[in-house]
């Protein structure tokens, strides 16, 4: 998908998107390609997963955490 189709109907303007894309695209989230003058933007699934399950496994650390914290902290 385009950038500006992306941006069709939003109140964010298509070089904030291209700059969030390209931000995705670094981290590996997203890639381009182009056709003809158009940028094309496709989502890595599998790369939104294993994000998702890095995350997931932080999240989960942190919570066990603040457990064991507010078990030491309340009476």
């Amino acid at each position: 998908m385009s950038a500006t189709a992306l941006a069709d109907g939003e109140a964010i303007s298509r070089q904030a998107i291209v700059k969030q894309l390209q931000v995705l695209e670094t981290a590996g989230l997203v890639t381009h390609s182009h056709q003809g003058r158009e940028v094309l933007y496709a989502l890595d699934a599998r790369r939104l997963q294993q994000a998702r399950a890095y995350l997931g496994a932080v999240s989960t650390h942190w919570d066990a955490s603040l457990e064991r914290l507010r078990g030491l902290l309340e009476p």
